[in-house]
């Protein structure tokens, strides 16, 4: 889980937020929110390619918080 952590604090693809991160037998479990679909895709790829990872599966809800700032 480490790596993964790692991996997703690394990327200039991502605005990192806290995930929930559950592996059991080489499969990652993902949860928690990003703010667009672009980085819930970077973010699953980033996954699937830590070592030892054989896939991926994702809860990830996509929240714009930019809008609610706007909103207050």
């Amino acid at each position: 889980m480490k790596r993964i952590e790692t991996a997703l604090l690394n990327s200039p693809d991502l605005d990192y937020r806290p995930f929930k991160i559950v592996v059991e037998k080489g499969m990652a479990l993902l949860s928690g929110y990003l703010a667009s679909e672009e980085e819930k895709r970077s973010a699953l790829r980033i996954v699937e390619s830590v070592k030892g990872i054989k896939g991926v599966k994702a809860d990830i809800q996509v929240v714009n918080y930019k809008a609610y700032k706007d909103k207050s």
